[in-house]
Parts: C-alpha cells; structure tokens; sequence
C-alpha cells in the first residue's frame, strides 16, 4: 500500500510518501523502482450506449525504492506545467505513483492515485 504525505500537491511542488508493508512482510518480489505517472482515460461512447475507454500514459520520472530500514519512502518534484488532475465525464487526467520493477507494467506491486493541483500566483 502507498501512503502519501498530502494527497493534493499543487505544480511545481513534491509529492512525498512511502510504500507500507505490513508487519513481517518483505516488499513483494522485484519491487525495486517508484514511478511518477499521469494518464489520461477517454471515454468513448458509441452506438447504442456501448462504452469504451482508452488509456494512455506518461512517465515522468522514475527512482529506485529502497527497501528496508529507510521506510521506503520516495519524493518526487512535479513539473511547474502540470498537467492539472482532471475527474470530467469525458475523460479524466490522473496523477500515481506506481511501485513495482524496471517497467511500469500492467501489473504493479502497488499504486495509488493523488492530485495535481495548479499553483498560486502569489506563492510564486
């Protein structure tokens, strides 16, 4: 499980957190990177009402976990330019952090999902 240390962010800021075991587990076998992701979902809607959804991503940066005694934590920046996190009904922007191996396949050991905010005029 991922555990963040604020679940808004706002661009140009760091997203923080850490990858949780439960007690006397080990991380699952091959976790050894967490990846900076956003994706887009797009919802297609065609005739008669059938639904498609189509997904692309970005991999914004990657670093490698360690595992142990540090508390598996990671911080990542995110860009000034964002994207901003979006929740519309015709597609959606997410922000993650994926944890697992070298590539951010189909299958991690673990992700979670927060948001992009945009940053304040004045804080800059």
């Amino acid at each position: 499980m991922i555990e963040f240390t604020h679940a808004e962010v706002p661009a140009g800021g760091v997203v923080s957190g850490r990858l949780v075991l439960r007690p006397g587990e080990g991380a699952p076998a091959g976790v050894t990177v967490a990846w900076l992701v956003w994706r887009t979902e797009q919802t297609l809607i065609a005739t008669l009402g059938a639904r498609e959804v189509i997904e692309d991503y970005v991999v914004v940066e990657r670093r490698r976990l360690e595992i142990g005694t540090t508390g598996n934590a990671f911080e990542f920046r995110i860009p000034e330019q964002g994207p901003a996190s979006y929740d519309g009904k015709l597609f959606r922007l997410v922000w993650e952090v994926v944890v697992g191996g070298q590539s951010p396949g189909p299958e991690p050991a673990a992700c979670a999902a927060f948001r992009v905010v945009a940053a304040s005029p004045i804080a800059r």
